[in-house]
């Protein structure tokens, strides 16, 4: 073998060792995100191509099939991985398109991928619900950029909006103040298209205002109103006051986001929560803001979509504290809000059957406090599936019963105390987990009426029994079962679930005199 050639195969071998090298460490993963926490990250895994590969393929992009968004492409499966400690996921949310550099389990890096999405027709048409709106509203801002600071905006029509940023519009506002009067007289497209509301972004606008009062006195005349997709609202620094029905503070619909922080919101209509994600596409995230909701069916917060809210302060006189529809999320973190409804947290799914069986509701309290006056449950539902996660959250209500069922519940307790029983209707189902010392005083299904019921416990948290309760599962860390203070009460569980195995269908003493014993 030549010089010459020596040297290439030496080259090769050079290249080929620092190609290996990366491998032996980590990898790339390539997903969308479909959960994401403080320690965990759950991807939806598929291709990706480079931002430069996008823009090649921009028409391609534009006839993806619904498994498309973008330039990735699902491939079916999903992949769970642990965050270092390093990485801060708070920026991090729910369809973003990531790379991740992964080692063993573990993400150690985490870079987000933007593509370029291709212009199409459909997106630059007017919305049909606003184009009668566009004619009447008082400042129309429509496919340009206007700063309105320091002016003054006044209207009484009917069905009108006193400001409307359309057509990707921009618009800037400072040290105003808005008022607005005149009826709406179309419920649905106040509600979930901004019709007669004080200030409407849509179609893909942005608005950002501050140190701004806006005020409304008229029946569907909501306050701010973000609706279509990429239309963002920031707002900072507000006063929003709704005195008529239908007219909630904050709402957002359709792909529609408002971001809002150090705001005041008074409703006093029915039908008029503070804040409200009214499509199962609106997002709402609102910081250190104050709340107030007087009228009937007026909570705090009401959401089809999502709602996030941090150090949210305030309540609903006439009403629960949140109601979740269909599918919507609420987050609270560091809260403290009162309601006076039927009963503390109410979840609804409208369909019947089937439809509303897929209905997934999600409520999250983290270092919150909740306040019912309400003689009735903390928590209730008619239909649907709903989880619910407390991590040190205190909730405080008069009644017996914690949850009332009749669905699916999936009730998660981290460093938290339940007080209350949760009473199952016939057909619910109910899943019941104690983890990191929380301590759960009540029964469970104490009419053996679930279709489904199950506990499970870390060795930590602890089970006050208050009634005999029956479950379908039951697992314990504590093999003893030490953990669950019977007060002379039974548990009954069901030998032949595989779940109980451990059990051997054997009666099992627990202390207080009660015991754990197979249902005959």
């Amino acid at each position: 073998m030549g010089r010459l050639q020596r040297f290439a195969v030496l080259i090769s071998l050079l290249l080929a060792i620092l190609a290996f090298l990366p491998s032996c460490g980590s990898s790339q993963v390539y997903g969308k995100i479909k959960k994401i926490s403080k320690s965990k990250i759950t991807i939806e895994t598929g291709n990706c191509s480079s931002a430069s590969d996008s823009k090649k393929n921009a028409a391609k992009a534009a006839e993806a099939t619904e498994n498309t968004e973008g330039s990735f492409q699902a491939d079916g499966g999903s992949a769970d991985y642990s965050l270092s400690a390093d990485i801060n996921s708070s920026d991090l949310t729910e369809g973003t398109c990531v790379k991740l550099t992964v080692e063993e389990d573990t993400v150690m890096a985490i870079e987000t991928l933007s593509y370029p999405k291709p212009e199409t027709a459909s997106s630059q048409e007017t919305d049909p619900h606003l184009k009668e709106a566009k004619q009447s509203a008082l400042l129309l801002v429509d496919d340009k950029k206007t700063d309105a600071s320091g002016k003054n905006y006044n209207t009484h029509k009917s069905n009108a909006n006193t400001i409307l940023v359309g057509n990707r519009g921009s618009l800037q506002m400072s040290g105003s103040t808005l008022t607005k009067s005149g009826d709406t007289t179309n419920g649905t497209k106040s509600r979930l298209h901004g019709l007669n509301a004080v200030l409407i972004a849509s179609e893909g606008s942005n608005a950002s205002i501050d140190n701004t009062t806006l005020t409304s006195g008229g029946k569907g005349a909501n306050g701010i109103f973000a609706t279509g997709k990429d239309t963002v609202i920031s707002a900072n620094d507000i006063k929003i006051q709704t005195t008529g029905n239908a007219s909630s503070g904050l709402d957002a619909t359709y792909g529609g986001c408002i971001h809002a922080e150090g705001l005041e919101i008074a409703t006093k209509g029915t039908d008029s929560p503070a804040i409200a994600a009214d499509e199962q596409q609106g997002t709402i995230k609102v910081t250190n803001t104050a709340v107030d909701s007087e009228g009937e069916n007026s909570p705090c917060i009401r959401a089809e979509g999502h709602v996030k809210a941090m150090w949210v302060k305030g309540g609903a006189s006439q009403s629960s504290i949140a109601v979740l529809e269909n599918s919507g999320q609420i987050m609270l973190d560091s809260c403290i809000l009162r309601g006076s409804g039927e009963s503390g947290i109410l979840y609804k799914a409208s369909g019947t059957g089937t439809s509303a069986e897929n209905e997934k509701g999600v409520l999250n309290a983290t270092d919150s406090q909740l306040t019912t006056t309400c003689n009735g449950p903390m928590i209730s539902m008619d239909s649907g599936s709903l989880s619910v996660i407390m991590e040190n959250t205190t909730c405080y209500y008069s009644g017996q019963v914690f949850a009332k069922v009749a669905g699916t519940l999936t009730l998660k307790g981290i460093d938290q105390v339940f007080k209350g029983s949760i009473v199952c209707q016939p057909g619910s189902s109910v899943r019941l987990k104690l983890t990191k010392g929380t301590l759960f005083e009540g029964a469970v299904d104490q009419e053996d009426a679930a279709k489904f019921s199950s506990v499970t416990m870390d060795a930590d948290s602890t089970w006050k029994v208050t009634e005999n309760s029956y479950l379908n599962s039951l697992k314990n860390k504590d093999k003893q079962c030490r953990n669950i203070q019977s007060n002379g009460h039974t548990v009954y569980y069901d030998p032949s679930h595989k779940d109980n195995a451990w059990l051997k269908g054997k009666v099992l003493s627990l202390p207080g005199g009660g015991k754990l014993a197979p249902v005959n």
